[in-house]
């Protein structure tokens, strides 16, 4: 089963510092640039884990654009684009501190301009990541067929437009939000999504009104930055291949836990020590997930 993925993309400047933050000057450990933003990190995750995964997105007509393009492409990942002359190509400052928690400053440039048409019909999931509920009407408004749509606001739209956001939830059928978006959104309305996804961060995650929560797995933190994009990778993995939502939120923490243990939104895990972490901590679902990986 295909999985279509539409959203942000950005360049990602990650600075890990080794103090405590000041006010003014702060010196630098490390500084790494590549691929972020939360559709283009799950895309990656996902192409990891041998799924089918087209991504699409918008790019401003600049060296970051060409940059990303060819750093996608390495990675496996099918990108159908649309490029604007209006606005640069987004970019996220993360600022990571010795332990691991993260500050994020984030330009979202051409996202803003997204075409959620550009969606073609081949793909039975389609999953929507930090963009506009406004966009994502449009989706539904082109869509020839009916697909099963996941959808992760985030904290900016989640913050910014909850209204909108509760609105197009009726055409959601699997919402992934975090604790507060969660209790933010909640308390502006009804959210009328089939499945309310709630990632509780060390805490595991659980679905909304169901009796359905799964432990978080130990990791050593390194770097928080994209963990809950590698929790939708292994979520709509699951989704994809027809797990029930206990497994679908058990394989999500795995890929999280491991996400947070390297630097980076997209830091590197092979596919053999997603197995071997999943042998470990889940012997009982290790057949089931790597048959699908091989399969």
């Amino acid at each position: 089963m295909a999985v279509a993925i539409c959203g942000n993309v950005n360049i990602d400047i990650n600075a890990f510092l080794n103090t405590p933050e000041r006010e003014e000057d702060n010196r630098i450990k490390k500084l790494s640039i590549g691929v972020g933003g939360t559709a283009a990190n799950t895309a990656v995750h996902l192409a990891r884990i041998r799924e089918k995964v087209v991504l699409y997105c918008s790019f401003g007509r600049d060296v970051f654009a060409e940059f990303l393009k060819g750093k996608l492409a390495e990675e496996g990942v099918k990108v159908v684009y649309n490029s604007v002359t209006e606005l640069s190509t987004g970019l996220c400052f993360s600022r990571v501190d010795k332990i691991g928690e993260r500050k994020l400053f984030t330009y979202r440039g051409a996202n803003e301009l997204i075409d959620a048409q550009l969606v073609n019909n081949y793909a039975d999931i389609v999953y929507f990541a930090g963009i506009e509920p406004e966009q994502l009407q449009r989706f539904f408004e082109g869509s020839l067929r009916k697909r099963v749509v996941a959808y992760s606001p985030g904290g900016i739209v989640s913050f910014e437009r909850p209204e909108s956001v509760i609105e197009v939830s009726k055409e959601i059928d699997h919402l992934i939000v975090n604790e507060k978006e969660y209790e933010f959104l909640s308390s502006r309305g009804n959210i009328r999504s089939a499945t309310i996804v709630i990632t509780l961060g060390d805490r595991g995650a659980r679905i909304a009104g169901a009796d359905v929560q799964e432990r978080a797995y130990p990791a050593n933190v390194v770097d928080t930055t994209g963990a809950g994009d590698c929790f939708s990778a292994g979520y709509l993995f699951g989704l994809a291949r027809g797990f029930s939502a206990k497994c679908r939120l058990k394989l999500g923490n795995l890929l999280g836990a491991l996400s947070v243990s390297v630097e980076g939104a997209q830091g590197v895990f092979t596919i053999e020590k997603l197995r071997n972490f999943v042998r470990t901590e889940e012997p009982e679902l290790f057949e089931m997930i790597d048959r699908t990986i091989y399969q």
